[in-house]
This record gives C-alpha cells, structure tokens and sequence, in this order.
C-alpha cells in the first residue's frame, strides 16, 4: 500500500513552489477582470465572430441552396450586430469606461 503521488515521490526538490516574487510581478502586471478596455475588446472580438460566422452560414446557405438557413443567418446576425455595435456605444460614451474613449491630454 503506497499512498504516495508519485510525481511528488523520491527527490522532492525538484517539485519547489515558483518565487513569491515573480508569483506577485505576475499579478500585479495582469489586467483586472474588470478592466473596462478589455471588455470593450471582447465586445469587438464579439462582434466580428458573429459577422464572420454569419458569413460561413450565408455561404454554406447559399452552396447548399437552403433559403431558410440565409434568412434566419441574416435575423440573428443583424439583431446580435446591432445589440453589440449598441454596447460598444455605450461604452464609448462615458469617458473613463475604456481608455480608448477619453480624448487624450493636450500638451502645452
């Protein structure tokens, strides 16, 4: 009966936790789940994988000859377009919500 994990069996040095230090750089360089640029970046990442995949369903709609498939594509991809391109707005709208929408400093 060897209750041991075998990974960690034998020569234990090998197996040493990271240094605290780069542990603590490493959090302290990552982006916040709440940071406002990164959800606007996913927003637009978002966006142009609903039009892209619209795009292969438009086409696999049109090689196929399946006219439901293209019109249902193009009702779901123009309401999630629009749903998005509205959020995107809202978060460009109010300064401080994404970087890329508070005007920069002037220089005098």
């Amino acid at each position: 009966m060897h209750d041991e994990n075998p990974r960690t069996a034998g020569d234990r040095s090998r197996y040493r936790a990271p240094p605290l230090e780069r542990v603590e750089q490493h959090e302290r360089s990552a982006a916040p789940p709440s940071d406002p640029t990164k959800a606007l970046g996913l927003v637009h990442w978002l966006r142009t994988t609903i039009l892209g995949l619209a795009a292969v369903a438009i086409g696999i709609g049109w090689l196929w000859d399946v006219s439901p498939l293209i019109g249902l594509t193009l009702v779901i991809a123009g309401e999630e377009t629009l749903e998005t391109t509205w959020v995107i707005r809202a978060m460009e709208r109010y300064p401080g919500m994404a970087r890329e929408s508070v005007p920069p400093l002037r220089r005098i």
